[in-house]
């Protein structure tokens, strides 16, 4: 019932994402996720990359500021080292791949010839697809089943558009981190990661 529960939210969200049919622009991005995970206070655990890609809707408000929601599989995860009971330290890497549901707010800085920078920032509601353990060199792998399956966040960071003749290229650079517990024990852990992208609009 949760999960149904679940699905039916992150697809109404997903429905009042999607651009009016008077909107006319479209855009879409692929890139790099260098994910980690924060675990109890400030703990860290090692940087996972991983790959980004989706499509993205800007809704031009004014000359200063554009609304962008986005739809974005994203992989999520991290790296620590775990000591057994017996005394013995192995590499296990967290894998995660997850569905992003984006509510940019891009905030323009004017004009610099080719360039349009921005700041940007905004919520996001995260799905877990499917993720596993990776335990040394990839000898054994397990399916995780200790994390919540919807995650709560934000992101900012800084961006710029191309334009190259007619064409428009879109980048940008962000961080990220989840506002929510995403794990499904006494260890409180959160996702966080820092992303680099690029697109076009058509």
């Amino acid at each position: 019932m949760k999960s149904i529960v679940r699905t039916a939210i992150l697809f109404g969200l997903l429905w009042l994402l999607l651009p009016a049919p008077g909107f006319s622009q479209i855009g879409v991005k692929a890139g790099l996720n260098l994910a980690s995970q924060r675990q109890g206070g400030f703990t860290q655990q090692g940087a996972q990359a991983g790959v980004l890609a989706g499509a993205f809707f800007p809704i031009h408000i004014n000359k200063r500021f554009t609304l962008q929601p986005e739809i974005l599989f994203i992989q999520k995860g991290s790296k620590k080292e775990r000591e057994s009971e017996y005394g013995f330290t192995s590499l296990v890497t967290t894998k995660m791949n997850n569905i992003d549901l984006i509510l940019v707010s891009k905030i323009h800085l004017g004009n610099l010839n080719t360039f349009a920078p921005h700041l940007l920032f905004g919520p996001y509601l995260s799905y877990l697809l499917s993720g596993k353990y990776i335990y040394g060199d990839g000898e054994v792998e397990e399916d995780i089943e200790d994390y919540h399956k919807l995650e709560f966040g934000y992101t900012l960071g800084i961006g710029t558009d191309i334009l190259l003749g007619s064409s428009k290229i879109y980048i940008d650079a962000r961080f990220s981190h989840s506002l929510t517990d995403i794990h499904n024990t006494p260890t409180a852990i959160w996702n966080k990661g820092f992303s680099f992208s690029a697109g076009y609009y058509f």
